[in-house]
């Protein structure tokens, strides 16, 4: 078994006693996850063990900015309250290990339970050797401490219509059998290749399940599938060359046994700067994602405070009309502390509200009859309006416009994203935390998330059409959000 390098037992204690510093900082979060110090980047190993949920993640405890990747590791009993466990998978053996060199770790994978052990398969990567990403297994009996095989690496070399990017394996089980897709390319195609096991230790190379129709980046990571009964979705984080592009999903049917996948639709799956490589869960029933709320090689300013990265608030995934829709999971509502405002069927030229910097704004607004104009939602500072963002519905245009360059550290592209409204009312559902929104817009049709970073915790909201014209609003409720963690 493992020939672990690093005390496990050490490492927990110096990061329990930074956390304890860390968490006095006033950039934290209050109901996002995030760690307890250092850099952390894409979830994996998203999962229900023994009646808890299970977060693993990108993690290097040694420093904020990215290093030797190892998966950190939380559980929770309702999504929301998340309790920091011991370092899951440290660098440690020849396939994920080489201490003269920069670029390796315990890179991204996901986790299935085995009778009553919880698996987990990643991708150790060591950038000096000739294959430097191969996949591996570890299990552990107690969902704490994990054991890497003897075997490993299970898959040691990448097929041959791909390359040696090669990583992030995505587990999914049909019937008795595992399978895994893992993201890579070939020359100029994003890929993904598909795995077959009985054990979880012997895998079958299958083929290629799917590839990019040349619109949809040139390498894909780490890949996600949810198969129903109608159409099959694959979720990919696409980068096109070096650059890593907007998570898409993409429609269609999977063929398992002779592998391939017939695309016929895709869509973004989150149109902010600050979403990426999300992870599924199958659950209860439920489809349910989180994703990294960060995007590589922004500023982190919570880096100066002793930490980096943070997770989205998870999402359920639903399938409507042969498309994805993600709206906040109900158990949100359990965090709804003090009620700030409500107002039912009232028609108003403007609409304000002051909010703490933990809250959830809900409106449903009768859009006024024959208007083609803006909606406009600005939340700023309350003692300083020069700091501040909108979120823009243009029904003339059929565009919605996220602008936080002004809650920036930074120049960051402006959000825009299709209005697809057919009806004569919008919904938002809009998630604000000390340095962070996220909208979702129209019930889960349009999601946009973006990290902000105000100087001010208490703000401002005020929603308006064009020339302070009127409109009713259906409904509209302001909450403090409790915090979490």
């Amino acid at each position: 078994m493992d020939s672990q390098k690093v005390n496990i037992t050490e490492l927990t204690r110096e990061i329990s006693e930074k956390g304890q510093q860390v968490a006095k900082a006033p950039s934290r979060l209050n109901y996002h996850f995030m760690p307890q110090i250092g850099w952390m980047n894409d979830p994996n190993g998203f999962i229900k063990y023994k009646g808890e949920y299970h977060l693993f993640y990108q993690f290097y405890p040694h420093g904020t900015s990215w290093g030797p990747m190892h998966w950190g590791h939380a559980k929770s009993k309702d999504l929301l309250h998340w309790e920091y466990l011991p370092v899951a998978l440290a660098p440690s053996e020849a396939y994920d290990c080489d201490p003269n060199i920069e670029g390796y770790g315990c890179f991204s994978g996901s986790a299935t339970t085995q009778n009553d052990d919880l698996v987990l398969m990643y991708t150790g990567d060591v950038d000096s050797k000739e294959i430097p990403q191969t996949q591996n297994i570890a299990i552990s009996s107690d969902g704490i401490n994990f054991d890497k095989v003897d075997l490993n690496p299970v898959i040691p070399n990448f097929p041959k219509e791909a390359t040696k990017d090669f990583r992030d394996p995505k587990l999914f089980k049909v019937a008795d059998t595992w399978y895994s897709v893992i993201g890579t390319h070939n020359d100029t195609l994003g890929e993904l290749a598909l795995y077959s096991s009985q054990d979880l230790l012997k895998w079958n190379y299958l083929g290629i399940l799917a590839q990019s129709n040349g619109k949809q980046g040139t390498m894909w990571e780490c890949p996600n599938i949810i198969l129903s009964s109608q159409n099959d979705f694959l979720i990919v984080s696409p980068m096109e060359g070096t650059v890593n592009q907007k998570p898409i999903y993409i429609s269609g049917k999977a063929n398992l046994e002779e592998p391939s996948f017939k695309q016929n639709g895709q869509g973004i799956l989150d149109y902010g700067n600050d979403f990426y490589a999300p992870q599924t869960m199958d659950v209860d029933g439920r489809h349910i994602l989180i994703a990294w709320m960060n995007q590589w090689f922004s500023k982190m300013p919570t880096a100066d405070d002793g930490w980096s990265g943070a997770m989205t608030i998870p999402r359920d995934i639903t399938i409507k009309n042969g498309r994805l829709y993600q709206t906040p999971i109900k158990e949100l509502e359990t965090i709804r502390i003090d009620q700030l405002s409500e107002i039912r069927n009232q028609e108003v030229s403007h609409l304000e509200q002051d909010i703490p910097e933990a809250s959830e704004l809900k409106f449903n607004l009768q859009i006024p009859a024959d208007y083609a104009g803006k909606i406009e939602l600005e939340i700023a500072d309350r003692k300083n309006a020069n700091q501040s963002c909108t979120l823009t519905v243009d029904l003339k245009k059929s565009e919605i416009i996220l602008d936080c360059s002004n809650y920036s550290v930074e120049k960051r592209e402006i959000c825009k994203a299709p209005y697809e409204g057919t009806g004569d009312t919008i919904d938002f559902d809009i998630f604000l935390d000390t340095n962070s929104i996220e909208a979702f817009i129209n019930n889960g049709e349009t999601t946009i998330t973006n990290r902000i970073y105000p100087e001010a915790k208490l703000k401002t909201m005020k929603l308006v059409c064009d020339n302070q014209k009127t409109f009713v609003v259906n409904a509209f409720s302001a909450w403090k959000l409790d915090k979490t963690i």
